[in-house]
Parts: C-alpha cells; structure tokens; sequence
C-alpha cells in the first residue's frame, strides 16, 4: 500500500483532504514545522489524548454497529452510528497516512457486510443507509488507486455492454427539435453530440491501472451494485464532487481534483437525462442489466444531479439534459422541468454559485431562456401559468444581467400576457410586473407614471423628503437602471390606459345616443299608453276589449324601455384626466409601441383589447394591494422605502 501513496492522483487527493481535517490534525501539521517549546508540550499531549479518545469512541461505535454485533438496532439507532462514523472518517482523511486510510477500509469493510446482509438484488435496506455506504465507497476511492482501478474497470464494461437511453423517436412531441420551431433557432448541439467528447474516452489501459491488495468478497459486490443500482452510483458520484468540491480552484480544476472525472460524469449525465425525461412519462422500470432505477432513485438521480450543475463546465451541458428531455407541448412535462429548474437555482444559490454559468451565448446557444421564450409562446393556458409561476419564483434570485434577458422576453409577450383571456394567467403576470420585476427597489424609486395614473401614487411626491446622500456609492446609479427597464413596460401599460380612455370615449358617445333613443321611444310609449286610456271610455264593450288587450301591451314595452332607459343612464365608462396627460401621450407617441405586438395566427388586436378594462382594473388591484402593505415614515408621512412589501405567495 506504501507504493501508492506518493502519485499525482494521491497528491491531488491531499490538497482535497485538508479541508476535511479535524482541528486537532491541523496542530499536528502546524507543530511538525516548528521546534518544540517546552510551554507546546502540554498542548500536544492534550490534542494527542483528545485523538486517542477520538479513534477510540470510532472504534467502539464500529463495532457496535450491525452486522459487527449479531443483532440490527432500530434504524435510528443505526442511522446515528452511521452518522458519527462518517463525520469521522471525514475529519481525519488523510490521503498519506496509513492509519486513516485503515479507518475507511474498516468501514468498507462494514458497509461491504451490511449490503450483503440484505441480498444481491439490493443496496440497502434503506436510503439513508445506501447514503451512507456511498459516502464511504466515495472516500474509498479518493484515497485509494487500487480501489480506482476496480471501480472504473466495472465502469468501463457496463458502459460498453450498457443501451444507454435516447428520447423516443416514435413520439414526435418528444423531440428536441420541438423546441426550435421558431425562424432564428439556436446554433448549440444537441445533448448526444455534447456528450461525444465524453464518450470517445479510450479504454485504460491495464499498465495504467495500479492494483491495490485483494478486497473481500462483500467489499467487491458492493462495488458491483454501483454499476447495477443508478441510485447508487449517483449518490456516490455526488459524494465523489460533493467531498472534492472544496479543492477545486482557477488553477486545480475539477479533472485534477477527481480521479477518471470525464468517465464519472458522462455516466452522470447520461442516468440524469433518463431520469428527467421519466420523471413526466413515467414509462416505469424496464428490464435492464446496469443503472437501474426504481422511482425512489429517479427522484433521487434528479436531486443530485444538483452536484453536476456546481462545475461551470457541465452546468449548461446538465440543464440541457433536462430540456431535452422535455415534452414542450406536454404540460405535464413542462411543469415537471420547471420545477426542477426552479429547485436547482434555489439549491446553486445557497451554494452562491454564480447562476450565469446556466447560459452560455444567449442570442444563439439553446438554453432555459431560449426554452422560456418558446413556453410563452404556447397557446395551453396551464404552460402559461407555470411559466410565469416559474419566473416569479426564480427572478429575484437571478443576476442583473439575466434579470434583464427575462424582461427582453417578457417585453416582446407583453401584451399577449396582460390581455390574456385567462384569468389566472394575467394574474399571475401582473404580479410578475409589480413583485418581481424590479425585486430590490420600492416601486416609488420607480417614478412610474402607470403608478400615478391608476394607483394614484406619485414616486416624486413620496421621495421628496429622501436623501439620497445617505445612498450606497453606486446605488443610485442601480436604481437609475431599474427605472430605465421599468420604462418599457411603463410606456406598454400607460398605451393600454389611452387606448381605454379613447375607446371609453367612444363608447360614452353610443352609450349617449342609445340613451336619448331609449328615453324617445319611453316617451312614444307613454304618449300611446295614454290614447289608449282614453279610448276606453267612450268604446263599446268589443273595442274595450280589444283597447285592453293593446293597453296591456303598450305597458309591458314601456316598462321593458324604462329598465332599458335606466341602466343606460347608469355610471358610463371612465378614465380620469390628468395634469400630465399630455406628457403621457408624447412617452407613447414616442415608444412606437406597436412593435412589441407581432400578430399571430388566430390572434390579432382585436381579439385582445377586449380585455383591456378588467384586465387594467386587476392591475388596478394589484398596485393598490403593493402600496397598502408600504409602511409610512412617522415624521414626514410618506413612504418608508427601506422596508419592501411581502410578495404573496402564489400557487397553481
């Protein structure tokens, strides 16, 4: 074992190794370099009984833990003894030391034993418990070449031997050039030929394979089980990046870092896009040698694909196995997309990964804005509303730059999206605007004159006790940005208001006309209402029948034209005026708003402006919601901008 323990890939191991060491190891590096003082000796024998106590408490709960005692504990039981061997087998990693490198074959040692325990056709008798065994067979082979060299010679074979899955041809839905119908589709390859680098590794050869001593009987099976079970090859391999991650830096990539990197994840990528594209289909398990999944292991193959996505080099390649995979004209397998989406971003932003990596040229390459895009310009109202849900979930966790992309595709489906025949769809969209759009800024910030108009709230007027001295050096330029996007939409959602106002206009005059027609045709009414009266008292009893008849009639029409006549005089449509009118028509005079309404089959303007008022007045609604939640500065009544609005939460 000494032979090994001074490669490259061993040395690559130590630099990842220090992370994972104790305090106490970090003393014994750091006193090794300096000469002993008399007042560090006490300190040594402390830290040299605290390791002892260490190994010991390891070696206790080693074999106190099934199947190293005749009876299994409960499985919270077990699954602490599990924990604690971990967090120790992590602490004192230590790729050149023999002593720890005996500590992780102990455990493999158990973990080997424990698989068998529940059969060959199984890992583990729980998740939990295959986590575990993952995390160990992981450090295993990031400290040991022997151990390599088993792993990838099984790798290899079922790689080769193994019919690896394609997007079914038969279903003409499932195609990736679905996703491109549009004249300007996107130049990026698609996932197969993506992945070809991957594929075209040659084979090691076995000079290159540096043999370690013999491994148990149980220790090879479980090893065995990483290419039978896909569950538990991508719970070791996100244990392999997860425990390698801390390592990699701008001149040790994730190559040098991870022994046979490129051979790991092309397996990875290939079990994610099956998973993604079963996740919706839910073909259900198939007969199948290798990287079997049961349900429990597709969600899981979903959920540590997250591991791929942190290398900036396969982020783009991870997220297009996802797409890929996806049904564009299939809601359900759209919202199944989305979501994972959505949890990836959520899951890389806590990890503060920069989220640009997730496209690459975003006016060429096919990426999740380009498949954004495409999902609004569906006709299928529930594509529409998880699209949208999407992006109000995501947006304000995106940077500025895609932040602005998402507006640029938002802007050119404006009107679409506001005047929407589906309620929940405009709904949704209109709190995109208010909530999302602008996430970091109180919408006074914003000066926006649809604000003014419709929610009677003038930016100006709450600011001008503001002091903008008291601002960040850079954030008042910040917020000179986001007024400057906010414009587009501002001018698009000011067009609607004068739009409305001078159809209102015109409808006040028919409604007028129609009113002075109803209240002569009462008059007519009234007038021949009462000739009839009169003509009964002078008629003989056959013609006072006969003018009863008529009598009767005459009022049943008048009274119809009087309730006609009422609700005509009723409140007409209305759009107030303002002082800044005239600056409102010259900003969308000036706009040429027009262009950002490019009429598609079955839809033209007209068939969208007849929403126009009730879609207004839901954005009315929602303004007035935003701003009542504003709390209001004690001293100068106006609104207290350090404290934002609660988004609501909204649901499908």
């Amino acid at each position: 074992m000494s032979d090994c323990r001074h490669s490259p890939t061993v040395a690559a191991m130590n630099r990842f190794a220090d992370t994972f060491r104790s305090m106490f190891k970090d003393i014994e590096r750091t006193t090794t370099q300096r000469p002993v003082r008399t007042s560090d000796e006490p300190a040594l024998q402390m830290a040299a009984v605290r390791r002892a106590k260490r190994r010991s408490h390891y070696s206790d709960v080693l074999s106190s833990t099934f199947p190293n005692t005749p009876t299994r504990g409960s499985d919270d039981a077990e699954r602490a003894k599990h924990s604690q061997i971990l967090e120790f087998l992590l602490q004192s990693f230590d790729a050149t030391c023999d002593e720890s490198h005996a500590h992780v074959l102990q455990a493999l040692e158990l973990c080997g034993r424990l698989s068998a325990v529940v059969g060959a056709g199984r890992v583990a008798k729980t998740q939990l418990e295959m986590a575990f065994m993952a995390n160990v067979v992981a450090l295993a082979y990031l400290g040991d070449e022997g151990l390599q060299a088993s792993v990838i010679t099984q790798l290899e074979a079922a790689t080769a031997a193994h019919d690896w899955f394609r997007v079914p041809s038969s279903s003409p839905n499932a195609k990736y050039p679905k996703w491109v119908p549009m004249a300007n589709a996107p130049s990026a390859p698609s996932f197969e030929s993506s992945l070809m680098a991957f594929s075209m590794l040659a084979k090691l050869p076995s000079s290159d394979m540096k043999k370690g001593p013999p491994l148990s009987r149980d220790v090879d099976a479980l090893l065995g089980k990483l290419v039978l079970d896909g569950e538990f090859y991508m719970l070791f391999l996100a244990s392999v990046l997860n425990q390698s991650r801390s390592s990699v830096n701008e001149t040790n990539d994730w190559k040098r870092v991870v022994p046979h990197h490129d051979r790991l994840v092309y397996i990875g990528l290939r079990l994610v896009h099956e998973c993604a594209y079963e996740t919706w289909a839910m073909v259900g398990p198939s007969p199948r040698t290798y990287f079997a999944f049961t349900m429990r292991g597709v969600k899981t193959a979903m959920l540590k694909g997250l591991m791929l996505l942190l290398n900036p080099k396969l982020t783009y390649l991870t997220l297009l196995a996802l797409l890929e995979a996806t049904n564009v004209h299939n809601e359900r397998s759209v919202g199944h997309c989305l979501h994972q989406l959505e949890e990836w971003f959520t899951r890389l932003t806590e990890y503060k990964f920069d989220l640009m990596a997730t496209v690459r040229d975003y006016d060429k390459d096919f990426s999740w804005l380009f498949a954004i895009k495409l999902l609004l310009l569906s006709d299928h109202m529930d594509i529409l509303k998880k699209t949208l849900l999407f992006l109000y979930n995501v947006l304000p966790m995106l940077p500025d730059t895609l932040r602005t992309l998402v507006m640029r595709v938002l802007l050119h489906r404006h009107f679409e999206l506001f005047l929407h025949w589906q309620r929940d769809v405009r709904r949704f969209y209109q709190h995109v605007l208010v909530y999302r759009l602008c996430p970091g800024a109180h919408r006074a910030f914003l000066f926006s004159m649809t604000d003014s108009l419709l929610a009677k709230v003038d930016g100006e007027h709450e600011l001008s006790f503001f002091n903008y001295d008291a601002l960040a050096p850079n954030m008042e330029s910040l917020l000179d940005d986001e007024r400057a996007k906010w414009t587009f939409f501002d001018v698009l959602i000011l067009s609607l208001c004068l739009r409305e106002r001078d159809r209102a206009h015109e409808a006040n005059k028919e409604q007028r006309r129609a009113a002075d027609l109803a209240a002569a045709r009462v008059a007519t009414l009234q007038k021949d209402l009462h000739n009839c009266s009169q003509s009964r008292v002078s008629a003989s009893f056959a013609r006072e029948c006969m003018s009863a008849n008529a009598t009767t009639d005459v009022e049943e029409k008048l009274a119809a034209e009087v309730d006609r006549l009422r609700l005509l005089q009723a409140s007409l449509p209305y759009l107030r005026v303002t002082p800044q009118d005239h600056e409102f028509e010259s900003a969308v005079a000036s706009s040429h708003v027009d262009r950002f309404f490019a009429p598609r089959e079955g839809i033209e303007w007209k068939h969208l402006q007849q929403y126009a008022r009730v879609a207004l007045l839901e954005y009315t609604h929602v303004l007035q919601s935003y701003y009542a939640q504003c709390t209001r500065h004690p001293a100068t009544g106006r609104f207290d901008v350090a404290f934002l609005p609660v988004a609501p939460e909204l649901t499908f």
